[in-house]
């Protein structure tokens, strides 16, 4: 039997090696992460990494899974009460917040392993749904553009996706999104806005 202080240890150490993660993976790059690195990052032994996480695959995908769990929860909650603006400011806001991880996401999502890589797609497709009720909603008031759901969140994603690939452009010194973000979103809003 698992006593409660034995249950709590474990979750702390699968919270410490989960957050190691995703730390270096920012940091240093899925490719050039190793699970002992991991496990020395969270002071615990190489084998406990192994025994919350049975592959380092299912560790990539469970690290993926936290950090667009969090970004679509947070783009949801707005949307509740948003309009496109909100919706778009939100999923900027989770990105600035991860802006180094969401770089090493964008430059190596192609070599992610499957599942991890399914999980990116499921989250933006998250995130696309609700951009796709805002922009029905906003597009009947009469205060948002008809645009296809697909062009718009694409051409989001991709002005996002630019940004962060050539940083060292666009904010040598500090975070792509952080320095460009709101001026991004207002100008991706003109686009999207009905001016009378």
């Amino acid at each position: 039997m698992i006593t409660l202080a034995r249950r709590e240890r474990k979750s702390r150490t699968r919270h410490a090696i989960l957050e190691s993660a995703a730390g270096l993976f920012a940091r240093k790059g899925f490719l050039a992460t190793t699970t002992a690195d991991v496990a020395e990052a969270a002071g615990v032994s190489h084998g406990s990494v192994f025994a919350h996480f049975a592959t380092r695959d299912e560790l990539v995908e469970r690290v993926v899974t936290e950090f667009g769990g969090r970004i679509a929860a947070q783009v949801k909650r707005v949307r509740e009460g948003g309009g496109v603006r909100a919706v778009l400011s939100a999923h900027l806001d989770g990105l600035m917040d991860h802006e180094a991880f969401y770089t090493r996401l964008v430059q190596e999502g192609r070599f992610l392993p499957r599942d991890a890589r399914r999980m990116l797609v499921e989250i933006q497709s998250a995130i696309s749904t609700q951009l796709a009720a805002a922009l029905e909603e906003g597009a009947s008031r009469g205060t948002i553009r008809r645009v296809p759901v697909d062009f718009a969140f694409n051409l989001w994603i991709g002005l996002l996706n630019h940004y962060v690939m050539n940083r060292d452009l666009f904010a040598p010194r500090g975070q792509a999104l952080k320095t460009w973000g709101r001026k991004l979103l207002n100008r991706f809003m003109d686009l999207l806005e009905e001016r009378p």
